[in-house]
């Protein structure tokens, strides 16, 4: 019995504890994702592919960093999927701050025409977005947070 007392209170403290953790985060809003920008490469006729570089704003809302360790990402362009990317390097986003990550990615010419981008003319090409997905943080707390972002963009420019 007198070892008893002691791990209950030991038990008790600790549970006390991670609860006062999980208090720390259960105001936590989740990440805010957007398009930033959309670079096309040169087309490549001899693998009748083109490049291109999606740059994604994740934003922290909150007062305390948020830990990215990965996710993923599905981005449609006029109503269809062109590209998926991993997110595979770790980082942090500190509080009320933004960071900006570069995803490559390559399409098809076939599926760029069929999603009604003109190469040529991507001077100045807006063009409707879609982003769904999720990043994993890396605090069991956390989780996951499900990306689900739309708008207009230029390609080669800003967001609209």
């Amino acid at each position: 019995m007198k070892h008893f007392l002691p791990r209950l209170s030991a038990y008790v403290l600790t549970l006390t504890l991670l609860s006062g953790c999980a208090l720390l985060y259960a105001d936590l809003e989740p990440p805010e994702v957007e398009l930033d920008g959309i670079t096309l490469g040169q087309p490549s006729m001899l693998g009748m592919r083109v490049d291109l570089e999606a740059r994604l704003r994740i934003s922290n809302p909150n007062s305390v960093k948020l830990p990215v360790k990965g996710g993923r990402l599905a981005l449609q362009i006029n109503g269809a999927e062109i590209a998926t990317a991993r997110l595979n390097e770790a980082f942090d986003i500190a509080p009320y701050d933004a960071t900006v990550i570069t995803v490559p990615a390559s399409l098809s010419i076939a599926k760029a025409l069929s999603t009604g981008f003109n190469m040529l003319a991507a001077d100045d090409l807006t063009v409707e977005y879609a982003l769904d997905g999720h990043i994993d943080l890396a605090s069991r707390l956390l989780g996951r947070a499900p990306i689900n972002k739309s708008g207009k963009i230029v390609i080669g420019g800003a967001q609209k």
